[in-house]
């Protein structure tokens, strides 16, 4: 660390895991649209926030399509993830915020879900669902 170095997160990628390499490798590769200004010398985390395309809520004012996805986020960490074989709370299968914002922007931008070696199409897991479910829709 650099004198003057708090120490903080910005503009640092902090999980550099195997794991978040091969999520970010597969991702751009299926979604090249999607991660055409993704900066990997910058916070990941800040930059998956920004890409979560969060539909339902697109008509509200920026602070409340904010607060709902932060409210799905929080939801999505806590409930049951992955294809019926492999069925855990995300929170208990990811070991990073980063890994976890990746997880949730693929399950809300692409309707797809980690594997252990790739992302997998489940439609199942859109929050787009609850979100319309909730507007009553």
């Amino acid at each position: 660390m650099s004198k003057g170095d708090s120490g903080g997160t910005k503009g640092r990628i902090m999980d550099n895991s195997a794991v978040m390499k091969r999520m970010l490798e597969t991702a751009m590769k299926a979604h090249p649209e999607s991660f055409a200004n993704f900066d990997v010398t910058k916070n990941a985390q800040d930059q998956l926030q920004e890409m979560v395309d969060f539909e339902p809520f697109q008509d509200v004012n920026e602070m409340i399509h904010k607060d709902c996805c932060l409210h799905s986020f929080i939801w999505f960490c806590e409930w049951g993830y992955g294809a019926s074989h492999f069925v855990r709370q995300p929170k208990k299968i990811f070991t990073s915020m980063e890994q976890l914002w990746f997880a949730f922007m693929m399950k809300e931008n692409h309707g797809k879900t980690w594997d252990g070696e790739s992302w997998v199409k489940n439609v199942l897991l859109k929050s787009k669902v609850l979100a319309l479910a909730i507007k009553g829709g």
